[in-house]
This record gives C-alpha cells, structure tokens and sequence, in this order.
C-alpha cells in the first residue's frame, strides 16, 4: 500500500470535511438562536435534561471522531502488516483524485444531512416554544383579569363530570346566570374524584375522557375551565386544556405535585388542608413562583373541628393575604362533614350543611375574598358526589344577586387603617 498516497487522499479529505462541519455548527447555531428566543424561562426549562445546542456538538463531535480516527486506523492496520487484501486492492485501484472526490461528496452528504435535521428539529422545538409561551401568554391575561374582578370573580360547576350531556347543560345555564350578573366565570368539574370516602364511590370519567368533555365546554361556551389534579404525571395533559389547575387541600404541601402543576404555565389553585394553619399557604404558593410560575391563588375551604365536621375562621381569609395572591373562599365544601353520614349496610359517606352555604358565602364577600369557589348541581339530592354540600342551580341566581349586594358596600378588600395615638378631646 501507498503510505504517500493515504496521506495525500485524507490531508484534502478532511481538511475539507473540517470545513463543512465548521460551516454546519455556524449555520446551526444561528438556527439555534432563532428557534430558541425568550424559551429560557424556569417552567419551560427542565435542567434534569439536556440542552439542544448540546446535543448537536455532541453529534458533531462524534462525526469528526469518526473521520479523523478512519485514516489512522488504516494507516495503523498497515504498519502492522495486518492483512487487509480486499480494502488494500481496493485503495490500490483508486486514484488519490477519485479518493479525495468521492470523500468530499461523503463529507458534504453528511453536512447536507445534519443540516436538515437540526433545522427540524429546531423548527419543531421553536414552534413548541411558541405554543408554550403563547400559552403562558394567556394564563397571565386570564389571572390579570381575574385579580382585577369587581366584585369578585366565580368558580363554579357539578363536583364531578357525570356525562357530557349533563356538564354541557351545567355550563350552559351557569353561563346565563353569571352573564347576566356580569361575573367572571371559570367552569369547574373533576375528570376524577380520587379522595372518596369509599371505593365504591363514584370518580368520574377519568382523565381522558374528561378532559376530552372539558375541552368542548371550553370550546362551546368560550368558558376558562378548572379541574383538579392528584399525581404529577398527569398535570402536563390538564394543562393542555385546563385554564386553572386545582391542588386538593390534602395535597398542599406536596412539593413535586406543586412543582409539575406550576410548570404548565397554568394558573394553580391552592387549597389550603383542612388540617393546615393559614401560614402554610405561603410556602405552598412560594413553591409555586420557585418553579417559574407567578400565577397562584389559595382557597380556603375549612378546618377541622373534631372528626366529622369542619368550621370556616373568617381570620384565615385575611391571613391568606400574605400569600400575595387572590383569596378564594369555597363556600361548599367548608360545610362537608367528613365521613359524617352512616350508609344503610354499613360505611360511611361524607355528609354536609348545604342550608348553611348562604352564611359562609355571606361571610366570605363582607370579608373580601377575590373568588368565591360554589359546587352547584340541577338535581344535588341525586348527585353521584357530594351531593349534600351542592347548591341547587335554580337558587344559584338569587344567591349571586345577594353576594354581589354585599361585595359592593364592604370595604373588606381594603385594611382599615387603625389609629392607636391618644384620644383626645
């Protein structure tokens, strides 16, 4: 084998294929910028995985790798007078022109190749970034919005999606009613009730299902919808279509459940444990904000007095406050009595005040509180779920008409300034 002639074919071989990969990780790094503006937030960003810029060098470097190291290794397969009979008649017969040729077309395949497909990919990951921050876009205007509600803002649905049917007419007539009122409405139904009292408890439809029903409310009314999550893993397909994912209070102080709901981008509502002083809600929404995402409320929903029933502290709606966030007050399930009611046969099934939802409300606007959170349902004595703490849809209107009276004359919104100089005459 000609020693001259290896090294004469790979010195314009790669030197010129040096070029073109010079030339490709210019042209993907200007790909890279383009595609990638503004996707650096902390909720898009996962630094568990790695970056795309970085997988390109890597590819790239290996590409290199591997052209450098071919020659070297024939040259030193050679100088051991290894037998490579076929491989050497080959290189024999073939003149250092064709060589250099027919390796520059390899190497200028190979450029043409990790070009296309780092600009899809870059392509792909610049569209995703847009749909995510056109996302985010729209969960600050929907939490602007709400924070800005006079006199208050409402979430309010059947506790669990029964059907679609009956969820589309639940939408419907609430809609009516909030239109009419002039009140911000952000529909609520859970795909899954994974905290029953029982196992034969009725749950819902289940994640996909549900949230296929969600999304035609959302898009046959033009109504926001909130929901709630239980596991991490499922809080990237709710954010998919939930404007407002919805923490259970006995999940409020799960970090990694915070964490992954927060990353959606979506506004999260926090409701505080029945077991939970008020104060707790500050880390709770902090983790939020760690996690990139400013848009959090926290809902109170009562506290536990003994082992079957709850009470409301209209203390805590204040204290919330200093989660600096809107207040929601849900004036429904502050009047379960967990695992209160005994069942024919034996069990048990959580029972409620419903004649007591007014006073609570009442309470809740006089104080100030951003949002009131109601359950409502057409038939609550038939209702799969908690039926004893849902408002009837036909007194919903005479019971928002009130709220409203009330939320306009307090000043429960602003802290009266006290004065504690001396009297004096």
């Amino acid at each position: 084998m000609d020693l001259d002639h290896i090294f004469h074919s790979s010195f314009y071989h790669y030197n010129f294929f040096f070029f073109l990969q010079s030339l490709q990780l210019i042209l993907l790094l200007l790909l890279f910028g383009t595609a990638h503006k503004g996707e650096t937030s902390p909720a898009q960003h996962d630094p568990a995985q790695p970056s795309t810029i970085n997988l390109i060098v890597l590819a790239d470097t290996a590409t290199r790798s591997v052209a450098i190291l071919s020659p070297l290794l024939l040259l030193l397969l050679h100088l051991l007078h290894i037998p490579l009979a076929n491989l050497d008649s080959l290189l024999r017969s073939t003149s250092p022109e064709f060589t250099l040729v027919s390796g520059s077309a390899a190497a200028f395949l190979v450029f043409l190749v990790g070009i296309f497909s780092s600009w899809s990919e870059c392509v792909g990951l610049g569209a995703a970034a847009a749909a995510a921050e056109a996302m985010d876009a729209s969960s600050v205007a929907l939490y602007g919005q709400l924070k800005a509600a006079q006199p208050f803002f409402l979430l309010a649905g059947p506790n669990v999606i029964e059907s679609e049917e009956h969820v589309l007419k639940m939408a419907k007539h609430i809609k009516g009613i909030t239109t009419k009122l002039g009140l911000p409405l952000v529909f609520k139904s859970s795909f899954d009730k994974a905290n029953r009292t029982s196992s034969k408890s009725f749950r819902g439809p289940g994640l996909e299902e549900g949230l296929k029903i969600l999304e035609k409310v959302k898009a046959t009314y033009d109504l926001p919808v909130v929901t709630d999550v239980h596991e991490s893993h499922q809080c990237e397909a709710v954010g998919r279509v939930a404007d407002i994912i919805q923490i259970p209070a006995f999940l409020c102080r799960q970090t990694d459940l915070l964490v992954a709901a927060a990353k959606t981008g979506k506004i999260i509502n926090i409701k505080k444990g029945q077991f939970c002083a008020p104060s707790v809600m500050v880390n709770s929404a902090e983790k939020i904000r760690l996690a990139g995402n400013q848009n959090v409320m926290v809902c109170e929903r009562g506290t536990m007095f003994g082992y079957n029933d709850l009470i409301v502290d209209p203390r805590n709606f204040e204290w919330l406050r200093e989660a600096n966030c809107p207040v929601v007050a849900d004036v429904t399930h502050a009047l379960q009595q967990p695992a209160g009611k005994k069942l024919d046969g034996g069990g048990v099934a959580s029972g409620g005040l419903r004649e007591l939802i007014p006073c609570i409300a009442r309470t809740s606007v006089a104080v100030g509180v951003d949002g009131i959170f109601m359950e409502v349902h057409d038939d609550p004595l038939n209702a799969p779920c908690d039926g004893p703490t849902q408002w009837p849809l036909r007194n919903l209107e005479e019971l928002l008409e009130e709220l409203i009276a009330i939320a306009r004359v307090t000043k429960g919104k602003k802290p009266l300034k006290i004065d504690l100089t001396p009297f004096k005459e």
